[in-house]
């Protein structure tokens, strides 16, 4: 299984805490089932953050960054990155899975969901909780409004 995990330039802290906890190397090996963490991330302006993020690849070589600038409004860059980057480098991955840098994943009952669930061989397997009834919302004060300006958008 791989692990791509959204983060942010300036988490550190919170990719520390899932390289010392979830993501610790005694987790990651499970009888015969290997299990990899990486990080997606987008550019940072700041320099000195820069600096830092190549100094944490160079101890981790767990980051992955994107030629985009690291904002809420590029998570769809961010995520098709981390698609395109399990394609290219995973291609063998039995199953993949999609995390925050503020989420704990027990490990131990997700392999043992795929499992029960799935058997050993799924194909072509998208699990993810389903909102059958929702909305876009249009609110100027709701972090994620969509305008109708992006609704009338054409190609």
């Amino acid at each position: 299984m791989i692990i791509f995990v959204h983060s942010a330039p300036g988490n550190l802290a919170k990719r520390e805490a899932i390289r010392r906890t979830w993501a610790n190397p005694n987790n990651l090996m499970q009888g015969h089932n290997e299990i990899r963490v990486v990080f997606m991330l987008g550019q940072s302006s700041n320099s000195s953050q820069w600096e830092a993020l190549e100094a944490e690849d160079r101890r981790t070589g767990d980051l992955v960054v994107g030629n985009f600038v690291d904002s809420y409004r590029n998570l769809t860059y961010k995520h098709v990155m981390g698609l395109k980057w399990v394609a290219y480098h995973c291609a063998r991955a039995r199953y993949v899975f999609k995390a925050d840098d503020d989420i704990f994943v027990d490990l131990r009952q997700l392999t043992y969901y795929l499992k029960g669930g799935f058997g050993d061989d799924p194909r072509r397997l998208i699990a993810c909780y389903l909102n059958r009834n929702s909305w876009a919302s249009r609110s100027y004060r709701n972090k994620w409004r969509v305008s109708y300006a992006v609704r009338n958008a054409k190609d």
